[in-house]
């Protein structure tokens, strides 16, 4: 679940990529977002942290990726515009 409370995802690899795929949005009106929507990274793990680079298919949107974990615990990282613009957002498994 996303440290906000408003989405969840489910982490899955797809094909050889790993797929962040909404399985629930709060209010999807409002936060643009909806079910089904994904994020396709291509990324290395080094240790607890994973990166390369992220996809947004539905915003034709490329990014720079980093995941950190931890037992229960993720932290992602996607920044645009070669690393000007980047957010970060936790999240907690369920």
């Amino acid at each position: 679940m996303r440290a906000d409370g408003a989405a969840r995802v489910k982490m899955a690899t797809c094909g050889d990529a790993i797929c962040a795929t909404n399985i629930w949005i709060r209010d999807a009106a409002r936060q643009h977002e909806k079910v089904g929507d994904r994020l396709i990274f291509k990324i290395k793990q080094s240790g607890d942290s994973w990166s390369g680079t992220g996809y947004d298919p539905q915003r034709k949107l490329n990014l720079s990726a980093k995941l950190h974990t931890s037992a229960d615990s993720m932290t992602t990282t996607g920044c645009v515009l070669a690393g000007l613009i980047c957010r970060s957002t936790k999240w907690t498994r369920n």
